[in-house]
C-alpha cells in the first residue's frame, strides 16, 4: 500500500493541512453560519479534488493503480460542488454530509488497515476514530449549532493531524526506498571493481 501511495505524499499532505485550517476555523469561529461553514467546506474539497486528479493523472506512468485516484477525486469534487452551488440546501443536510463523511473516512481507513502491513494500528486508531465521531454527529446531541460546529471542527483537526502523519510516513518511506536502492547500486559497483 505504502508503494501505491508514496508518490502522492504530498497531495496527502496538502489534504491534511486543509483540513487543520477547516478545523480551525470550525471550532474559533462559532458564530460563523452554516452556509459559510459549507462554502470554506466546499473550496476545500474542491481544491484537493482537482490535485489529487491531476497528480495522479501526472504520475500514472509511476504509479501502477494509478485509476484508483479518481473515484475519490470525484467524491471530492462532487462534495465540493454541492458545497459551493447549493449552499443553502448543503446547510440544511450539513450535518447528515459531516457524519456520513467521517463514516466513510472510517470505513476507508478500515479497510485500508485491512490492506496495510506499515500502518495497520495507525488506520486501526484512525479508523474507530472517525466512526465514533460520525455516530456522534449524525446522532445530534447538541443543543445548538456551536456545539455541532465545536464537534466537527475537533473531529477534523484530529483527522488532519492523522492525514498529515500519514503523508510524513509515505515522505519518509520514499526516502527509506531511495537510501536503499543506492546502496545496493553502491554494493554491486563495488563488488563488480573487485
Amino acid at each position: 500500500m505504502m508503494k501505491i501511495f508514496k508518490p502522492l505524499w504530498w497531495t496527502i499532505g496538502l489534504r491534511g493541512l486543509l483540513l487543520l485550517m477547516f478545523g480551525i476555523i470550525a471550532v474559533t469561529a462559532p458564530n460563523m453560519t452554516v452556509q459559510t461553514l459549507m462554502m470554506y467546506l466546499g473550496v476545500m474539497f474542491g481544491g484537493v479534488g482537482i490535485i489529487q486528479l491531476l497528480a495522479g493523472f501526472f504520475l500514472r506512468n509511476k504509479i501502477q493503480k494509478w485509476w484508483q485516484i479518481i473515484p475519490i477525486s470525484l467524491v471530492d469534487l462532487s462534495v465540493a460542488f454541492f458545497a459551493t452551488q447549493f449552499t443553502s440546501q448543503a446547510s440544511n443536510v450539513y450535518i447528515k454530509i459531516i457524519g456520513f463523511w467521517a463514516l466513510l473516512i472510517g470505513v476507508a481507513m478500515l479497510y485500508l488497515a485491512l490492506r496495510s502491513k506499515e500502518l495497520k494500528i495507525f488506520l486501526y486508531i484512525n479508523c474507530f476514530l472517525s466512526l465514533g465521531f460520525g455516530i456522534v454527529i449524525l446522532t445530534g446531541p447538541f443543543n445548538t449549532e456551536k456545539n455541532l460546529h465545536f464537534i466537527v471542527g475537533f473531529y477534523t483537526i484530529l483527522l488532519s493531524f492523522f492525514v498529515i502523519s500519514i503523508a510524513f510516513k509515505l515522505f519518509r518511506f520514499k526516502e527509506t526506498v531511495t537510501d536503499n536502492t543506492l546502496n545496493v547500486a553502491t554494493s554491486n559497483q563495488s563488488l563488480e571493481e573487485k
